[in-house]
């Protein structure tokens, strides 16, 4: 792959931080999972991926499986065992023949009714974000009086960096994804971020060669708790909805994006995340729309995406999870609110009535409910009872 040195490559491989840092925050916090096994696994599979396909390939923890494990505050090796299982499923799932079968249960309407509902939920999450009375991660809450009124300061920055990056999107000289992550840092700075003098924790090295033990026990609960709710939404959108968006994209460039190697290549990453604590991951189709839309064209994106999640690692590794603080809420909401409503754009090639009230109701259903499994099922059903009845006909 030749490696292009473009700011807009460099902007479009910063563009899904508002996903992956928030998760891995959360998991450090609260689950006591290691921050640098974390993010150092990320970065090398996101390395792996821009090396391999050549074209952006995102890479996202897995939001079912982690919004779980944080709301019942599992346990690292339940987490582990977790995503043993996920990787497992995920290699099975890639043989040809079972791939290919699975495929014909998402049709069109189908993939952009996942992809649109995505695209709700990521706004969503993206206001809740800056809507908290938190500028900085872990940071104490902060208010501001405007006619009044008690608002919280990361809405009124959040507003500031929306108006900011409307401005910079058709930018030929200011890459948006870099102005606003710049911003952030100056942003943390003025609120009183700041790195502690620590040595490195060699204990970080300790767990990444202590293989992580599993046993029967933590592999059922874990596919009760985890895997079962998370497949569905593996399925739909980090494999089939996927390949479709890249191929959208990318056309002929992207010949190497199969459901099947996206299948295999998330695999082989769980099994090894779940063998060394690192966080369950997958791709996602709305990933690909934020490199896309932030300016990446190429795999160099990607390849700097990895970069950076290293470099994080090892920063965090010297100086703990005060790193994170670096990244203020605001700036991770707008980005998240932007790619949401890229993604939901997507829906734009979907004329035909019939198809275009299912795609709406699963998105609707996804956006009600907050689970993905849940719409598309609804969305199977609707569609087959549709298109006997002749009902949006």
């Amino acid at each position: 792959m030749k490696i292009i040195y473009d700011r807009f490559e460099l902007s479009g491989g910063l563009a899904d931080i508002g996903v992956l840092l928030p998760i891995i925050v959360a998991l450090a916090a609260i689950n006591k999972l290691d921050p640098f096994a974390a993010l150092l696994f990320c970065g090398i599979f996101y390395i792996t991926t821009s090396l391999y396909y050549k074209v952006l390939v995102p890479v996202q923890p897995l939001k079912v499986f982690c919004t779980i494990a944080i709301a019942v505050k599992a346990s690292p090796d339940l987490i582990s065992a977790g995503a043993l299982l996920m990787g497992v499923f995920f290699v099975i799932l890639s043989i040809p023949h079972v791939i290919t079968s699975i495929k014909k249960l998402f049709p069109l309407p189908i993939i952009r009714g996942i992809q649109l509902g995505t695209g709700f939920l990521l706004i969503d999450s993206g206001i809740r974000i800056f809507t908290s009375a938190q500028v900085l991660i872990a940071g104490p809450n902060e208010m501001v009086s405007l006619f009044s009124l008690a608002i919280p300061t990361a809405l009124v920055l959040g507003i500031f960096c929306a108006l900011g990056l409307m401005m910079l999107l058709r930018s030929d000289k200011y890459p948006a994804g870099i102005v606003l992550i710049v911003f952030g840092v100056v942003l943390a700075l003025i609120y009183g971020a700041k790195l502690p003098s620590l040595l490195p924790k060699t204990e970080h090295f300790k767990g990444l060669l202590n293989i992580k033990q599993v046993n029967f026990d933590l592999l059922l609960k874990s596919l009760w708790i985890f895997v079962l709710p998370q497949i569905p939404l593996s399925v739909g959108n980090a494999i089939v909805a996927t390949e479709d968006t890249l191929k959208t994209y990318f056309g002929g460039k992207a010949d190497k994006v199969e459901a099947g190697r996206l299948s295999f290549g998330m695999g082989c990453f769980n099994i090894l995340a779940g063998l060394f604590g690192g966080v369950p991951c997958c791709h996602g189709c709305a990933g690909a729309t934020a490199h896309y839309r932030f300016g990446a064209r190429t795999g160099s994106a990607t390849l700097f995406a990895g970069i950076f999640y290293t470099l994080i690692a090892v920063a965090v590794f010297f100086f703990g999870t005060s790193v994170f603080s670096f990244f203020p809420y605001p700036v991770l909401g707008v980005l998240l609110v932007y790619a949401g409503i890229e993604h939901g754009l997507l829906i734009g090639d979907v004329t035909a009535r019939e198809d275009l009230a299912v795609a709406l109701i699963i998105a609707s259903i996804a956006f009600a409910t907050k689970n993905m499994s849940i719409a598309f099922i609804c969305g199977m059903i609707v569609r087959k009872i549709a298109a006997s009845q002749k009902i949006f006909a």
